[in-house]
């Protein structure tokens, strides 16, 4: 009888202990990579990606290096030296660039996409720190010093002006749309509001909850700022319109990365204690804790890619045999797809000049579908194109966020047509090249005209937009 409970027991054991294997098979996100960094040491700080060439950047602060992963390959490509202290890092889709701001001599190095050489050295202050990008504005942020944003024009290769901060600024989250810039201003324990057209900030609010409130993520479609504590370790959500806390969480210790997932209503916490928290999103107001995914002491930082679909994080080699990537499915129930389906998916908005309705259209479409976690791209196009822009959707435009001075209106052709997974046509007639675009293409012939006023038009095609977005999110057959 001891010999056949001893055999049991082990079977239990070879297979895992059971339901403990089960329940991570079956929870939110499942571990699917783990890429090695052999010879990383020290703290690995953020991380940026390039969609469309699949590398991963990693800013290996302790290391001095920022490193460099083919995603396809699922191997690091190279290891990039001469820089001091690597911390925020961001990727410039538009140009192909690379931004690394270094906490040590407070500079931010650009590097060229193709040659990843530096390009340009732009001097901000000590502690040079966080990056985000605003592609409609073509500014790089960044936090830096005892107490600011400093503000740099891409497009012109210029410093603008700083926004002055009561502190350091940590994790800082845009609302492109709103023209905020929410921002952890950790050693105060409050978050800053700040005007992104003014440069000023207009708010603060507490984070009574706890203290050391380094990560933030943003849900700006719902309202909602979500700020992790340290001590105590708690998650706070927060009405972006009031400051209000809405809803408090406990949560894991040392936390320094969070991201939240507009597709799943979810939030993942990356906690240096060694988990992965995931947080539930039932509505703006009430969250849940459904899982705990173990990682590895050190690993508070990461990346979430709503494109890939795919959370990466950080793990240093302290008690890790290696510093090492690892790529996490966040949505593991999914059906298996095609390598294209990873692919933004375009839709081409087609007016007659392809310079007003179709370009608000375009720009509104990205940024809503970006909202939502959504891999969408918005192409504008026309049946008779202008040569320009005119003057008066420029400045509408920009008003809106969107800095569309230089764009050229293109005549729609039939690779556009066969490249789209929807044609919209706003007030136009696509003849033959209409009749060979995929099924599931629209009219829209109820926007006014721009004459009537552009907050009119604009009303109509979000509403459209809206809509459009509701049928791309449902399942498609495969």
């Amino acid at each position: 009888m001891k010999r056949q409970i001893l055999i049991a027991l082990l079977v239990v054991l070879a297979s895992g202990g059971g339901s403990s294997r089960a329940a991570s098979e079956a929870g939110p996100i499942r571990l699917v990579r783990t890429i090695p960094l052999p010879g990383v040491e020290g703290r690995i700080d953020h991380l940026s990606l390039d969609v469309a060439g699949h590398r991963l950047f990693v800013a290996a602060l302790g290391n001095g290096t920022v490193e460099v992963i083919d995603l396809e390959k699922g191997q690091r490509i190279q290891s990039l030296r001469g820089f001091k202290e690597p911390q925020g890092i961001a990727y410039l889709p538009d140009t192909n660039a690379v931004a690394i701001a270094n906490g040590g001599d407070g500079a931010v190095t650009i590097l060229d996409g193709a040659t990843l050489r530096p390009t340009v050295t732009v001097a901000f202050g000590e502690d040079a720190d966080n990056l985000r990008y605003d592609p409609a504005r073509r500014r790089l942020y960044v936090g830096y010093g005892r107490g600011a944003i400093g503000v740099y024009d891409t497009a012109k290769g210029a410093r603008l002006g700083d926004v002055a901060l009561d502190a350091h600024p940590e994790s800082f989250q845009l609302d492109a749309a709103a023209g905020r810039i929410f921002v952890n201003v950790a050693s105060l324990q409050k978050v800053a509001v700040v005007d992104a057209n003014r440069g000023a900030v207009t708010a603060t609010w507490p984070v009574e909850a706890g203290a050391a409130n380094f990560p933030m993520a943003l849900d700006a479609a719902r309202h909602r700022l979500f700020v992790l504590t340290r001590r105590p370790p708690r998650l706070v959500a927060l009405d972006t319109e009031t400051g209000r806390p809405v809803a408090t969480l406990a949560a894991d210790g040392d936390a320094d990365d969070l991201f939240y997932d507009a597709a799943r209503q979810r939030l993942y916490g990356c906690f240096g204690a060694g988990a992965v928290v995931v947080y539930a999103q039932s509505d703006p107001d009430r969250y849940t804790e459904v899982a705990r995914v173990p990682t590895a002491a050190g690993a508070r930082t990461g990346l979430f890619s709503p494109d890939l679909r795919r959370l990466f994080v950080a793990v240093p080699h302290r008690e890790n045999p290696q510093a090492e990537i690892r790529v996490f499915d966040v949505d593991p129930d999914r059906k298996a797809t095609k390598k294209e389906d990873d692919t933004p998916r375009r839709i081409v908005f087609v007016c007659e000049h392809g310079s007003a309705k179709s370009l608000v259209a375009a720009s509104l479409f990205e940024r809503m579908a970006k909202e939502r976690g959504l891999a969408l791209r918005g192409v504008s196009r026309g049946t008779a194109p202008d040569a320009s822009v005119p003057a008066p959707v420029v400045a509408a435009l920009r008003a809106d966020g969107f800095d569309v001075a230089a764009f050229k209106p293109q005549r729609l052709s039939e690779a556009d047509v066969s490249a789209a997974d929807r044609v919209v046509a706003i007030g136009v007639d696509l003849g033959e090249l209409g009749a060979r675009a995929r099924p599931g293409g629209v009219r829209w012939d109820d926007i006014p005209p721009f004459a009537a006023g552009y907050p009119k038009a604009r009303e109509a095609i979000v509403g459209h937009i809206r809509s459009l977005l509701d049928d791309l999110e449902r399942p498609r057959d495969r």
